[in-house]
């Protein structure tokens, strides 16, 4: 039976060894926190993008939308047509109105036609609808037109894909 002796470390290697386990931890909590940025940084940019594309995504321009349904009188349609057209430029010049365009009922049942304006806000509307020479147009659609319906939407963002 041989023995061995073990060695004991002197008060200078226990100190050596402290270092080692102290340099250990340093650079484990340099690599912890390095990985720490570097995810949040990830995670923002990626959250960055994801609202970038959403809005992207979303409905541009006009956001509010006057819908006039009527009807043409009893064999007064062409009648009709011919003084929207005279009127149309009128209605097309002010800078507020985005957009409009007109539909017949493709089953020619009531509403028969349709008048679609778009504006970006209500204001916009509101000062488009008290124009003067707007105004006497649709002063004077009350005695072209009848069953007179108006209707006043808002833009909703349900079918944008998220």
């Amino acid at each position: 039976m041989k023995f061995r002796m073990i060695h004991k470390p002197s008060g200078g290697s226990t100190m050596m060894q402290f270092k080692r386990k102290l340099t250990c931890i340093a650079l484990g909590g340099l690599l912890a926190f390095t990985f720490y940025v570097t995810s949040n940084t990830f995670v923002s940019q990626a959250s960055a993008q994801t609202e970038a594309q959403r809005n992207a995504m979303a409905p541009k321009g006009p956001r509010i939308k006057y819908v006039y349904a009527l009807d043409y009188p009893q064999g007064k349609k062409g009648e009709f047509l011919l003084w929207i057209e005279n009127m149309a430029k009128r209605l097309q010049e002010p800078g507020e109105l985005k957009g409009i365009a007109s539909y017949d009922n493709f089953f020619r049942a009531s509403p028969h036609y349709i008048i679609e304006f778009e504006f970006d806000t209500l204001v916009d509307a509101g000062t488009y609808f008290e124009r003067e020479e707007v105004r006497k147009v649709f002063d004077d659609i009350v005695n072209r037109g009848i069953n007179i319906k108006i209707q006043i939407l808002q833009l909703r963002d349900d079918f944008t894909p998220k």
